[in-house]
């Protein structure tokens, strides 16, 4: 592959196999619990 830089900021091409997901549904789920967690917790400080 080849890469791409810009003075100091070097890219390189995504590969096309699917071990290399970024962000799952797994992950999807556990951010949507921490925001409702952290929403809960600032409503009672901040009553938005």
């Amino acid at each position: 592959m080849t890469e791409y830089c810009f003075w100091l900021f070097c890219f390189e091409p995504i590969s096309a196999s699917p071990a290399s997901k970024i962000f799952g549904f797994s992950e999807f789920l556990a951010a949507v619990a921490l925001l409702a967690v952290i929403y809960t917790i600032t409503d009672v400080r901040y009553k938005f």
